[in-house]
């Protein structure tokens, strides 16, 4: 069920959910950092989101008298420079789609918690897309000369050297994105989310180590 903004006490961290997973870790001054930079990540990401979907619908949208149909191709570099007039419809989409969003945002707080549930479930899928690609490339032979001059780079196994930088990428992962605290916030104890939390981190950490040792 969709969350209550409204009802909820936001004078206790435990409702908050950045401060809830925060708090579980170290308390109000990692709370504290962690808002800032999880405000940070998320204008970066929904700047993100809506630059790719104006890429997109200046693609396959055209305005009348201004662009065509698949005439504008925004996810080459080239075309920023090359089409000008293309570069400033896809700023338009993303003009529309930000004032679609601070509506609705503005209509119903409530759409935050069915935000991250697709934004997790539509994460979820594209990593499985990711793995299976390359669980299937891995297999391949590599590129034809012909058809491509790139190289396969193939890595040693047990190669750990960038070892150390898995438990950031997990950290990362698991403390800035949203789904995450979502699911956390529902624990019932502390003592339940700090479980779930080192499971989940652990569970990356083999995850990486697997591919590190295969590849």
């Amino acid at each position: 069920a969709a969350v209550d903004y409204a009802a909820l006490d936001v004078s206790n961290d435990d409702y908050l959910e950045q401060d809830y997973l925060a708090s579980v870790c170290g308390g109000k001054p990692v709370a504290i950092a962690a808002n800032i930079s999880l405000s940070l990540m998320l204008l970066a990401t929904a700047w993100l989101y809506l630059v790719v979907l104006a890429q997109t619908a200046v693609l396959t949208v055209p305005l009348p008298g201004y662009t065509r149909f698949l005439e504008c191709n925004m996810h080459e570099q080239a075309a920023f420079d090359a089409q000008p007039h293309c570069t400033h419809a896809m700023r338009i989409f993303i003009a529309i789609f930000t004032a679609l969003i601070l509506v609705s945002l503005a209509r119903n707080w409530s759409i935050i918690d069915a935000f991250q549930r697709v934004v997790t479930v539509v994460t979820y899928s594209a990593l499985s897309i990711m793995v299976i690609s390359c669980a299937v490339g891995m297999g391949q032979e590599p590129f034809d000369p012909a058809i491509s001059d790139d190289k396969v780079q193939h890595v040693p196994a047990f190669d750990f050297s960038g070892f150390p930088n898995l438990f950031g990428v997990a950290a990362l992962c698991l403390t800035c994105h949203p789904g995450s605290t979502l699911m956390l916030r529902r624990m019932p104890t502390r003592k339940n989310a700090t479980k779930v939390y080192a499971f989940s981190f652990v569970s990356v950490l083999v995850m990486y180590i697997i591919v590190g040792t295969v590849v």
